[in-house]
Formats: structure tokens, C-alpha cells, sequence
């Protein structure tokens, strides 16, 4: 997890601050197998890049990303500038790269779109930067797709993304895998593929599984017993790694603590992950 240092304030019972996150190997119990660690990839990167030149509202947008497009293939010399639909943007790209985000072929590219992109007048809020474009679906069964199932309710457990810089592109094989690892225990284990990262599920609950109460201004939340059991089963993991989080207490002593899981209402989802 060295890519990722999570940052936050707790003020809860006199538990001070949240200061970093930290990864271990994978969870306690016997649960640990069920979430394969990422596997390093040799050779040049499966995953495709793509330049962004601009990022255009869907609204009214569509006439002038066509006008940009032939703008940018007269600049750069290049018929390779296409548009990609994002909602609520429509995103203007320049070219397809199969090489690692290190290759020197298209590091030389992306400096030569940066010295010719002035010339675009596109403003100060624009400008351009090198993005991952999704990979292809690895086999899995369309039951196992969490917004496949009528869920109200499912407790986040893991998520995986890719390393580029480790040679990791298998965010999504890998998150499939954790779901069938995850069904031969027994459980209802599901996934969900964003655009940058994979997430893993377990449990599909109705909405009377969670019960939200108020005494003045405090919300008091109740779980059912199968829901809270799950929730106390396991504990949150990136790409294969139990997280732990390291609090200052009352005393100023650093705690380590395993990350908890997290509850997820499932039709809010489709907004929180970017597709």
C-alpha cells in the first residue's frame, strides 16, 4: 500500500488522530486466503493509455469536442483523437498506448502534446495528462455482479487497483477471485469493476436489516444480528493486504487498529464509483 496514505481526523471518546494506514498480510482466522495478494506481470503492460486533452460538459459540449478533435489532429499530425462519453462529460483523447506507464515512447509523446498544447487556447481549467482506459471483464457469472442482484444493503470488504509502477494490472481477475474464494466459504460474495478500481462484497441484505433511529440529534443504528455477525467477521483489505490504521489515543500512544468493513447502501453505489 505505499501508494496510499490515508489521512482523517477522529474525535470520538476521546480517540485523538488518525495518522496513517498501514497494510498487512492477509486477514486473521483463516480468512486471509480468500483474498489473493497481487501478482507482478513481466513484459509490456496489458492495459491501454490514453492522452486526455480536454474534459467537456455532456450538456452542450458535443459540437465543440468535434471541433477540438479536428483542431488536435492538425496540431499533433495524428487521426488518432477521439471522444469518450463519461457522464456528465464528454472527454477528448489522443491516441492508444499498449506500453508501461514508464515506456519511453510514450513519455516522449505525452512531452510533445505538452509542448504543442498551448496552441489549443483551451483556457486555465484544462489541460492534459496520461489515463489508464478500462480493461476487458475477466470471466465471471453475472450473479456474482453485485448491481445484478436485488441487494439493499451489502458490506464492503476489499478493493483492488493497479500498480503500474509494480507491475500490477490484474485488479479485476483478481477481484473476481476473491468472490469465488469467497463462495466456497459460503458466502454471498459479489464484485462491482469501476474504471480504476475493483471492489469486493459479501452479503445481500433487504433494507429492514438496518434500522436508523433518533434520540434528539444522535442517530442510533441498529444491525440485524446476521448483518452485524458478518460485519464483525472480517476487516477491510486492499489488493490482497489487511489495513490497519494508526490512531493516537488519549494518551498519545499510537494504536494499531484493523480497518473496519463498511457498510453499503447498494443503489448509491452506481454514483460513488466511477464507471
Amino acid at each position: 500500500m505505499s501508494t496510499r496514505i490515508h489521512i482523517s481526523l477522529i474525535i470520538a471518546g476521546g480517540v485523538g488522530l488518525l495518522v496513517l494506514a498501514g497494510c498487512g498480510p492477509g486477514g486473521g482466522g483463516g480468512l486471509g486466503a480468500a483474498f489473493p495478494t497481487i501478482s507482478r506481470s513481466g513484459g509490456p503492460s496489458p492495459v491501454s493509455y490514453t492522452i486526455v486533452l480536454a474534459q467537456l460538459p455532456q450538456a452542450d459540449g458535443f459540437g465543440p469536442a468535434q471541433q477540438l478533435k479536428q483542431q488536435a489532429q492538425v496540431l499533433f499530425g495524428v487521426e488518432d483523437i477521439w471522444l469518450e462519453n463519461i457522464q456528465p462529460w464528454i472527454s477528448v483523447n489522443y491516441g492508444h498506448f499498449d506500453q508501461q506507464i514508464g515506456g519511453q515512447a510514450m513519455q516522449q509523446e505525452l512531452m510533445r502534446v505538452r509542448q504543442l498544447y498551448p496552441q489549443l487556447a483551451l483556457g486555465p481549467y484544462q489541460f492534459c495528462y496520461l489515463k489508464e482506459l478500462p480493461q476487458p471483464d475477466p470471466p465471471a457469472q453475472a450473479a456474482w455482479y453485485l448491481l445484478n442482484n436485488n441487494c439493499y444493503y451489502t458490506l464492503e470488504i476489499a478493493s483492488y487497483y493497479n500498480e503500474p509502477e509494480k507491475g500490477y494490472y490484474n485488479r479485476k481477475t483478481d477481484a473476481v477471485t476473491a468472490a469465488a474464494n469467497l463462495r466456497k466459504r459460503g458466502e454471498q460474495a459479489y464484485f462491482i469493476h469501476g474504471r480504476n478500481e475493483s471492489r469486493v462484497y459479501v452479503g445481500c441484505f433487504g433494507y429492514t436489516a438496518v434500522l436508523d433511529t433518533w434520540q434528539g440529534n444522535i442517530q442510533i443504528r441498529q444491525l440485524s444480528p446476521e448483518l452485524n455477525q458478518l460485519k464483525e467477521k472480517y476487516q477491510f483489505h486492499e489488493n490482497g493486504m489487511r489495513v490497519f490504521d494508526i490512531r493516537r489515543n488519549s494518551r498519545g500512544r499510537e494504536v494499531r487498529i484493523a480497518r473496519p468493513v463498511q457498510l453499503k447502501k447498494v443503489e448509491m453505489l452506481s454514483m460513488e464509483i466511477p464507471f
